[in-house]
């Protein structure tokens, strides 16, 4: 997973945050062999998150962006998942 996120880091500077929520292994239905997955939520740097008082609360919302990341053969692919 380090090595995915500082992948995916190398390849998108501008996102920071970095939160992994979902790991996984998939069979690839060869005998011990694995497909390695995550998902992760991550935020734009210099995208401010938005603030507003309702009464006495303040509510602080952050845009988040997310992506599926898989290893398969050495290589990590990294697919959107929506806004």
């Amino acid at each position: 997973m380090k090595e995915g996120i500082e992948k995916f880091k190398d390849d998108n500077p501008d996102y920071k945050k970095f939160n992994v929520s979902t790991i996984f292994l998939e069979s690839t239905d060869k005998a011990g062999e694995y497909k390695v997955g995550f998902k992760m939520e991550f935020t734009k740097i210099g995208e401010a998150s938005s603030t507003q008082r309702v009464g006495k609360k303040r509510i602080i919302s952050t845009k988040y962006y997310k992506v599926l990341a898989e290893q398969k053969d050495g290589e990590w692919t990294f697919e959107s998942e929506g806004e």
